[in-house]
């Protein structure tokens, strides 16, 4: 949950919470911290951001970095910013 998945999720959340200047979760936010500082900071969250995973919208691969995720499903996928999932979900990048 540290790296990866999750954690991805977790972080777009977080920041889009806070890009809506919406009050944040101090549990969230240390969980962030935490896991920030478990990857090696910003060089591991760089080094996860060149990892590739599949977009499930054409089936391509994309650079997590270039990728958005799906709350609801965890389905990576591209270019749907802000948009609902067809499972309903709330997708962020």
């Amino acid at each position: 949950m540290v790296a990866g998945t999750v954690f991805f999720a977790v972080h777009l959340w977080w920041h889009d919470s806070k890009r809506k200047r919406q009050q944040g979760d101090p549990l969230t936010e240390a969980y962030v911290e935490a896991a920030h500082a478990y990857i090696a900071g910003p060089a591991g969250w760089n080094d996860m951001l060149r990892q590739r995973v599949l977009c499930t919208c054409h089936r391509d691969s994309w650079r997590m970095e270039n990728a958005t995720i799906c709350l609801g499903c965890l389905r990576y996928m591209c270019y749907q910013v802000g948009r609902r999932c067809s499972c309903g979900g709330h997708v962020v990048g």
